[in-house]
């Protein structure tokens, strides 16, 4: 008595007696759909923390003359283009301003503004009774952009204010 394939039956069928098997699957069909749930709730938990990772957060607020202007985003220097990389942020917002705060090898940490006519103003350090630059490697890329992340603040004749940034990538 040999036992059928895949069934384990110990009986064998009568002599001219035509046997079929049954190509049905002990399986149960949701599991399929089931496990297809289970990958794409790992695939959109991973998008949606790549994207809250990739996102600036950006808190606070400086007074350029009588501009006031709270950066809604930073972006960081370390592009993939080599002619326009720095080291350091900008920070973005309305009035078609940037505020650039930067780590210059030879002059040390600095702020520079930028207006519309894309003409930078550097801010004198000397000209300040307090003048902090904090930029910080999170340790982390996105696209081959290292993020950066810290805190400016300026008591200048030119500029007051505070603003904390973080997770500054390219563009975010």
């Amino acid at each position: 008595m040999t036992p059928r394939p895949g069934f384990g039956a110990t009986e064998t069928p009568a002599a001219g007696t035509v046997t079929r098997v049954s190509q049905a699957s002990n399986k149960n069909p949701l599991v399929g759909l089931g496990i297809a749930a289970v990958v794409l709730g790992i695939v959109l938990a991973v998008a949606a923390h790549l994207s809250h990772e990739s996102k600036s957060e950006v808190h606070g607020e400086l007074t350029l003359g009588e501009t006031r202007f709270a950066p809604t985003h930073c972006r960081s220097g370390n592009t993939s283009r080599d002619e326009l990389r720095f080291k350091g942020v900008d920070l973005l917002g309305d009035h078609g301003l940037v505020v650039r705060v930067l780590e210059d090898p030879r002059d040390g940490r600095q702020v520079l503004t930028i207006r519309d006519d894309g003409d930078p103003t550097l801010v004198p350090r000397e000209s300040c009774t307090t003048h902090t630059v904090e930029l910080v490697d999170t340790e982390t890329s996105i696209n081959g952009i290292w993020g950066l992340g810290g805190h400016v603040e300026l008591d200048c004749p030119e500029v007051r204010g505070r603003v904390d940034f973080e997770r500054c990538y390219s563009g975010s």
